[in-house]
């Protein structure tokens, strides 16, 4: 198996606990402290750190003469960071025009579009961030045609 396929399937693994755990953790502290304990939950996403070791999954085999990537793989690559960079973008995208039309829009008053909590921006880029991976890792694994691609 390809080591780009390893480290994707490892990224989805990760991913989907690390944004599990947090949103349950949201949701109790919502539940049981209200909404600025809910915030504490943001604190899960640290799981996602774990991503650091799928490096371990580029190493050769002791006496291997085979190449790590070749070019079909550096192709798959780099059309995954391209559709990941352009989900990135269009989430940026819609979270600043979106916000601008909630609050210009519906409320008429612009002046308040600086009252917005800087802290969510630290939020909104640790989702762009998990955005982006999780479509690089999407688009990785159906190039390699699935989850049963042996080679």
């Amino acid at each position: 198996m390809n080591i780009q396929l390893k480290r994707a399937r490892f990224n989805l693994v990760v991913s989907g606990i690390a944004v599990s755990v947090t949103v349950i953790a949201c949701l109790a502290m919502l539940i049981l402290g209200g909404p600025r304990a809910a915030l504490a939950g943001f604190g899960f996403l640290g799981i996602w750190g774990m991503m650091g070791l799928g490096l371990f999954f580029d190493r050769k085999k002791p006496g291997s003469a085979e190449a790590l990537v070749d070019e079909r793989d550096a192709q798959i690559r780099d059309r995954a960071d391209l559709a990941a960079w352009r989900f990135a973008w269009a989430y940026w995208g819609m979270l600043c025009m979106g916000t601008f039309l909630v609050i210009a829009v519906g409320t008429g008053d612009v002046t308040r579009l600086i009252s917005i909590r800087i802290s969510w921006l630290a939020y909104s880029y640790i989702i762009a961030m998990i955005v982006h991976q999780f479509v690089w890792s999407v688009a990785i694994v159906i190039q390699y045609k699935g989850w049963n691609d042996e080679e």
